[in-house]
């Protein structure tokens, strides 16, 4: 099975099962060890990949607003 991870993450991903594997295994010390590594990888991860913010309109349009127009009639929003 394929999993659809963010690239980049092939490296840390495996921290994860391995910790999923010893909780199996009821070796719960190795397990927390291996998810805190993977939490902190993926923080770390997380912080050197935000994306670049995009165009935000802030305030909203300017005057009034017409939605349906059939005929002259329709909804006005101001």
């Amino acid at each position: 099975m394929n999993l659809a991870a963010p690239q980049g993450w092939v490296a840390i991903l495996p921290n994860y099962m391995l910790a999923q594997a010893k909780k199996a295994e009821l070796d719960l010390e190795a397990a927390k060890g291996l998810e805190d590594t993977f939490f902190k990888e993926a923080q770390q991860w997380l912080e050197a990949n935000k994306p670049v913010p995009r165009f935000i309109q802030v305030g909203g349009g300017q005057g009034t607003v017409a939605f349906d127009m059939v005929l002259g009639q329709g909804v006005i929003i101001p």
